[in-house]
């Protein structure tokens, strides 16, 4: 199973925006005055939450629908089997 074409495009597409913030933001935070290293790291947390969801939430919804088919195979084979001709 793989993730649909637009899906993909689009989680690509906003991934990448908020990677390239956040190298952004790490080249441009050392010529700020203030106390803003928390801030800096944010991105990166977005990012890798965007990573995790993605590929967690598909994963389970993956190994949910594939227990799904092979029970409705297994009912199946049962019910055909059982079936005189």
């Amino acid at each position: 199973m793989k993730l649909h074409a637009v899906v993909l495009i689009f989680v690509l597409f906003c991934l990448t925006s908020v990677f390239s913030i956040s190298i952004a933001l790490v080249f441009l935070m050392p010529f700020q005055e203030g106390d803003s290293d928390l801030f800096k790291y944010i991105p990166f947390a977005i990012f890798l939450f965007g990573c995790l969801l993605t590929v967690e939430a598909f994963k389970y919804e993956s190994n949910k629908s594939k227990k799904f088919f092979e029970g409705l195979f297994k009912t199946m084979t049962l019910y055909v089997t059982d079936i005189d001709w």
